[in-house]
């Protein structure tokens, strides 16, 4: 057994040292498209996203964003490959950090706070809470307090359902992103390609 010295997950382990910080760069670049989105549509509350749209920005950052080659120069950081030691940056892409940086101006937030602290917030350090005398008290008065009743938490429940999409509404859409594509001055074969071969898909469920 190995016991790692205190404050040194930053330096040897991968995750740590900027794996995650990565990750969440890009998947805050993928919510502020989302927003902008949202905002353009008139959507209420835009910036309130369901547990779906959130767990699909995560896929879309790591599979589409997080390159291979990125995950690879932080195991060579922590010198946990037998490689040398990685040259490249290891911080997340100065482009993507101005990039975020442009998007937070757009939104015009108050006190917007330092894209570094929204990458690496300070808090998140604290791996540990040490109770005080009063949090001890407490804890011991609840142990012998009766167990309130569960409160119905039904009205406080404010989750919905997604429309189901028909597979005509499905085709329709497809059908009008693709003339989108190609109406783009940029050529892009391989998003219409895509979009065929779904749309094929789409009509053999009907």
């Amino acid at each position: 057994m190995l016991y790692l010295l205190p404050n040194t997950t930053s330096k040897i382990q991968p995750c740590d040292a900027g794996i995650i910080r990565t990750f969440k760069a890009y998947y805050r670049r993928q919510f502020n498209n989302q927003l902008f989105s949202r905002i353009e549509s008139s959507v209420a509350d835009p910036e309130k996203i369901n547990l779906l749209d959130g767990i699909q920005n995560a896929i879309a950052a790591w599979k589409q964003d997080v390159k291979s080659t990125t995950i690879k120069n932080y195991f060579q950081h922590c010198q946990l490959c037998s490689d040398a030691i990685a040259t490249q940056e290891i911080e997340p892409p100065a482009e993507l950090v101005a990039e975020l940086e442009e998007q937070i101006c757009q939104f015009h937030y108050r006190n917007p706070m330092e894209i570094r602290n929204l990458l690496n917030y300070p808090n998140e350090e604290t791996v540990a809470n040490v109770p005080t005398d009063n949090d001890i008290t407490k804890a011991i008065i609840e142990q012998f307090q009766p167990s309130p009743l569960p409160a119905d938490n039904d009205d406080d429940d404010d989750s919905q359902e997604l429309p189901v999409v028909t597979s005509g509404e499905a085709s329709k859409m497809l059908s009008k992103l693709q003339l989108f594509w190609t109406q783009q001055k940029d050529s892009y074969p391989v998003f219409v390609d895509s979009i065929v071969k779904m749309n094929d898909r789409v009509h053999h469920l009907h």
